[in-house]
């Protein structure tokens, strides 16, 4: 069943931002409104914010209704340290003026821009500038709260290098629409929506002849990590977060499994979503491969940003491949039933098809 009220709300909040800008973000409305449990593609989601806001590192901090941080994600795992959170605490209690602490910043609303004032240069002196953000190359940090009009859900940290400089003021509205957006990800869906079908990369790890990592990406350090929180770890604490440590609890026994058995796929579930683990054993080396699943509606919505869709364009082409008539779609989308046909038809000549099942089979290629 397809929300019709989340593509209203996606329109209402995109506006008047128009050209590439406008379809990138319809794209992120329609990721957010295919999935009810924003764990499950958040990890995909940021690599379209990148290009919607530049940032080089890239966070999602999970809120209660009393604006307590009940779980977090950020591209580069070390963030999430123990050293981190420490350094953050000791730096508020040393002053509550230095920085926000997690529930001030969410409390505040439905805000972006927050923690700009507190970038100071005694900030750039601290110990916690050293500790936190100087490590994986963070100079300059934007929040921004996801917020459904009644209580916090989370708030985003887009981290910037010093060589791509700080925010400006229209980053910084740019970020309190995507804050608006992600809380589309929060409402209750029917389980059609969520049903998680396809599979997108999540990382690669080479093991040599010896035992010995070859070769590690960022995604299966985050994979790793993913898998390592599961169960009901503490967003600070648990487990060492440095990639060898992770590697040395997981490795061995797919290396020792692929050896064994040439080739081994398992499936494991856990709070992040479901994920495919691949083992092969070759010429002296073993490969391991992490795949995530994606909800279809989400996996849609990635396709047509692949396409460079137009923002409504995109949006009719995303209603019908979710299996909606085209009255249906006439409705949820505000337009007249003649117009629908067009789009789907420009879209159908774009890619070389012929009707709405050709598109699906397309998609799902």
């Amino acid at each position: 069943m397809v929300d019709g009220a989340s593509i209203a709300r996606i329109r209402e909040i995109v506006g008047a931002r128009g050209g590439k800008e406008g379809a990138m973000l319809t794209a992120f409305g329609l990721m957010c409104a295919g999935t009810a449990d924003f764990k499950l593609v958040v990890r995909d989601a940021v690599e379209l914010l990148r290009r919607i806001l530049p940032a080089d590192t890239i966070g999602f901090f999970w809120s209660n209704a009393k604006g307590e941080m009940v779980d977090a994600y950020v591209e580069k795992p070390a963030f999430l340290s123990l050293e981190t959170f420490l350094s953050h605490q000791l730096y508020i209690e040393a002053d509550p003026r230095n920085w926000l602490t997690f529930d001030e910043n969410v409390l505040a609303g439905p805000v972006a821009g927050y923690l700009l004032p507190y970038q100071t240069e005694a900030f750039y002196r601290s110990d916690m500038f050293f500790v936190s953000y100087h490590p994986i190359g963070a100079r300059h940090m934007l929040d921004a709260v996801a917020h459904d009009g009644e209580h916090p859900l989370g708030s985003y940290l887009f981290m910037r290098s010093a060589a791509q400089g700080p925010y400006s003021t229209e980053d910084v509205a740019l970020a309190g629409t995507i804050a608006e957006l992600t809380a589309l990800a929060f409402r209750a869906r029917a389980p059609a929506m969520m049903d998680s079908t396809r599979l997108s990369d999540a990382g690669l790890i080479v093991i040599d002849a010896r035992g010995q990592i070859a070769f590690h990406n960022n995604e299966a350090h985050q994979s790793l990590w993913l898998l390592e929180r599961g169960g009901n770890i503490p967003v600070v604490g648990g487990p060492d977060v440095s990639f060898e440590t992770l590697a040395s609890l997981y490795c061995p026994e797919y290396v020792e499994a692929a050896r064994a058995e040439r080739r081994v796929r398992r499936n494991v579930k856990c709070r992040w979503g479901d994920f495919e683990i691949c083992s092969e054993a070759g010429d002296g080396a073993t490969t391991i491969r992490f795949l995530q699943y994606r909800p279809f509606a989400y996996h849609i919505a990635m396709k047509l940003v692949e396409w460079e869709l137009p923002a409504r364009r995109m949006t009719v082409c995303w209603l019908a491949l979710m299996g909606l008539q085209r009255k249906e779609i006439a409705a949820i989308a505000g337009i007249g039933l003649d117009t629908v046909g067009e789009h789907l038809d420009a879209v159908f000549k774009r890619l070389g098809v012929n009707s709405t099942v050709d598109l699906v089979l397309r998609v799902a290629a």
